[in-house]
């Protein structure tokens, strides 16, 4: 049985809901305090923003991690992979 949503929206099935789009968004922060690397001075962090699209008009906006268990993969690898499937 499932629970009763606490925020007044009605729970819809899992199948009633497809993903039509995925925007990926590369996005350079400033750093507040510049990293000092052996090679290089680390003065901006790239985000990769994701925005979904599902078929019943809902969007959703949120991070894309570029940290996995047993890799760190940059930000345009992500979003390349995306894209491409």
């Amino acid at each position: 049985m499932q629970r009763p949503m606490t925020n007044g929206m009605q729970r819809l099935p899992a199948s009633a809901l497809t993903v039509e789009a995925v925007e990926t968004f590369l996005v350079d922060l400033p750093i507040v305090r510049p990293h000092l690397l052996s090679v290089a001075t680390m003065r901006a962090q790239t985000l990769m923003i994701v925005k979904v699209l599902c078929s019943d008009g809902i969007v959703g906006v949120g991070e894309g991690s570029t940290k996995t268990i047993d890799t760190i993969a940059s930000p345009l690898a992500f979003r390349s992979a995306i894209t491409a499937h």
